[in-house]
């Protein structure tokens, strides 16, 4: 019935047409690379990228440190939680998120209702490692002896861990050398999200 079969596959690339309109909102701790991926995972789906926190900062012509200070934190996670609705204006977008993100005026439930999440899950030593190797660029960690950070990372990613692995999908990664944004790429097909 070749009536019958159009209208399936018509229905079908209307479906997978949806799909690629959907933007893509990593999550994950600092250090987790979710700049380096969400750029890296634009380029390879053709999308634009956006960083949550910049779009926040240029929003208010601070730094995410100055709103903090002037603002205070709920004034920051208010702000967040708009910028993050707004998002959905746009489509076929990677977002970059904060941290903090999913944990705020249920950022999470919306992200998984607007589109695809996805956990950057790093292992507990290289996340160590970069935040050391970064940790003059992180006003939060700048002062921290080593036993100090290694504290607040265990202290925070415990905090997060039941928002993060709220997540559609969830990138394990134990080590530096992996294209992270082909492993999503790859998740996102086998869950025919894509």
């Amino acid at each position: 019935m070749p009536g019958l079969f159009d209208f399936h596959f018509l229905n079908k690339l209307e479906s997978k047409a949806q799909f690629m309109r959907k933007n893509i909102y990593l999550l994950g701790f600092m250090g987790s690379g979710k700049t380096t991926v969400g750029r890296r995972l634009a380029e390879e789906l053709g999308y634009s990228w956006q960083d949550l926190d910049k779009t926040i900062a240029g929003r208010n012509e601070k730094s995410i440190k100055e709103i903090f200070r002037i603002y205070g934190e709920a004034f920051f996670r208010k702000e967040e939680a708009n910028v993050l609705r707004n998002t959905a204006l746009e489509e076929q977008q990677v977002i970059s998120c904060g941290g903090g993100t999913p944990c705020f005026h249920n950022n999470m439930r919306w992200i998984n209702e607007h589109g695809i999440s996805v956990f950057l899950d790093v292992d507990f030593k290289v996340l160590y490692h970069r935040l050391k190797k970064g940790q003059e660029h992180r006003p939060l960690l700048r002062e921290k002896a080593p036993e100090e950070l290694e504290a607040f990372i265990e202290e925070k990613l415990s905090e997060r861990r039941a928002y993060y692995e709220k997540a559609m999908i969830i990138i394990h990664q134990e080590e530096e050398d992996v294209d992270v944004a082909l492993q999503i790429i790859e998740q996102i097909k086998k869950q025919s999200l894509l």
